[in-house]
């Protein structure tokens, strides 16, 4: 497995991931193309050896946020998403981040067992940020 950098040829790639694993939850494209763009965020794809998901983090201040963290279903089950925590945590810990936040649906009990495995603490619950009746865990690493 290794990572690298999204770059704006992966535009269309980055649209399939996140519409495969997110369907309508998914960031536009032109979010994607925007966030592609900024320094302060960090797009990555795993390889294996082709692309199987893609992470994205954030950095602001002192935090670090896991904006987006995606694999693609036939490719689950095999530790991609572990590899991609651990790599979006490094990179988060390099930049200084005293604290890593990021957001789950609360039925995604998959994504959040991974996230409590880290060491995640749910701070909080989010009503609706996915839509009426779709509530989302706030979760926190570190203080």
């Amino acid at each position: 497995m290794a990572f690298r950098p999204v770059t704006t040829d992966d535009l269309s790639l980055m649209i399939r991931i996140e519409a495969e694993c997110f369907g309508g939850e998914r960031f536009s494209d032109e979010d994607l193309m925007r966030l592609i763009d900024r320094d302060d965020v960090h797009l990555q794809l795993l390889l294996d050896p082709e692309p199987v998901g893609s992470f994205g983090v954030m950095l602001l201040d002192e935090e670090g946020w896991i904006i987006t963290l995606a694999v693609l279903p036939e490719c689950r089950g095999a530790g991609h998403a572990h590899a991609m925590m651990d790599e979006a945590l490094n990179i988060c810990r390099k930049a200084g981040c005293e604290q890593i936040i990021l957001q789950v649906e609360t039925i995604n009990v998959a994504a959040a067992n991974l996230y409590l495995r880290y060491g995640f603490r749910v701070a909080g619950l989010i009503p609706d940020y996915y839509g009426p009746g779709r509530d989302a865990f706030h979760m926190v690493l570190g203080p």
